[in-house]
């Protein structure tokens, strides 16, 4: 159980009409061992019964809910807990997805022992609805440099990061309601460095239509887009356009 005077991860988790799946991400956060964390976590508007799901764990210390009585997106919902957030390493995580027995525990004993890197991840799983697994082992490679992060190469969920990096580049942005990840892991790569734990596999993300990530591709990708120009004219003060 989490010490009220010291955590180590602060596990972030936005909910939205998150029902049928948000008490087994709870539940697969709340079994990590050999590891002191809290786990945040913000109903961000739901019109369904995220809400009293999450309120059945309210009684275990590690748990802080909140409720936000308007959806404000996920970017401005991770915001506030964040803000909130007294780890000194940040757990992403999603309501519907589950984290892998030694996930806290694998992630947070390599950032202790790497002071440069500030970004650590492992490998996933992809998940359908009922749980049943579609993709065995994906893996993510990664910036081939220090900053190179031009494709979209790290995973959202499951990673964890240093809490003081990710305030410093001034944290996700509301302006990219999704590819938000992305926007935060370019600005991230530009101050830190990133690593992969080679065969562990650490999340199972749960394949949903309707998920942000399910976006229309062209409507995603002119984001992206968006986001990869504003990363070049920071790093080289020129602009390009597609």
């Amino acid at each position: 159980m989490a010490s009220k005077s010291f955590v180590n991860i602060s596990v972030i988790m936005t909910a939205y009409n998150a029902a049928p799946y948000i008490e087994e991400a709870i539940q697969s956060i709340l079994s990590q061992q050999q590891v002191s964390f809290e786990l945040l976590v913000g109903d961000d508007g739901s019109t369904d019964d995220t809400w009293a799901r999450i309120c059945l764990f309210r009684s275990d210390p590690r748990v802080h809910a909140f409720r936000f009585k308007v959806n404000m997106g996920a970017p401005t919902a991770r915001n506030k807990l964040i803000a909130k957030a007294n780890g000194r390493y940040l757990s992403i995580a999603d309501a519907d997805d589950i984290f892998l027995p030694g996930n806290l525990k694998t992630l947070s004993s390599l950032l202790d022992k790497k002071q440069n890197v500030g970004v650590a991840y492992g490998d996933l799983q992809v998940i359908n609805r009922k749980g049943k697994i579609i993709t065995r082992t994906l893996t993510f490679p990664g910036p081939r440099g220090f900053w190179d992060l031009v494709a979209n190469v790290v995973p959202h969920g499951g990673t964890m990061l240093r809490a003081a990096l990710v305030k410093q580049v001034g944290g996700y942005r509301p302006q990219f309601p999704f590819a938000e990840d992305y926007d935060l892991f370019l600005r991230l790569a530009e101050i830190t460095q990133f690593h992969r734990v080679a065969g562990k596999t650490l999340y199972r993300k749960r394949q949903l239509s309707g998920s942000l990530s399910d976006q229309p591709k062209l409507a995603y990708d002119r984001m992206a887009q968006i986001i990869r120009q504003e990363a070049i004219h920071r790093r080289y003060g020129i602009s390009v356009s597609w």
